[in-house]
């Protein structure tokens, strides 16, 4: 990345961590999202759904399920 304008660089560390923390809040989405939903509809359901979601999203379903 030494290689690689500022612009750049601010880019593509903006991009990692938002592939890390969506590999962090993958596992603790899916489980809220399923006990939000009061566990009736299967996993694979809840993983389809929440695959679509921003990370925002699923630490927003993750906030939502400590109330």
């Amino acid at each position: 990345m030494s290689d690689l304008s500022e612009d750049h660089k601010e880019v593509c560390a903006r991009h990692l961590c938002e592939k890390l923390s969506r590999g962090f809040f993958w596992p603790w989405a899916l489980d809220a999202f399923y006990e939000l939903r009061r566990y009736q509809l299967p996993v694979l359901c809840c993983e389809m759904i929440i695959a679509k979601l921003k990370n925002e999203d699923l630490y927003n379903i993750c906030l939502a399920s400590l109330r």
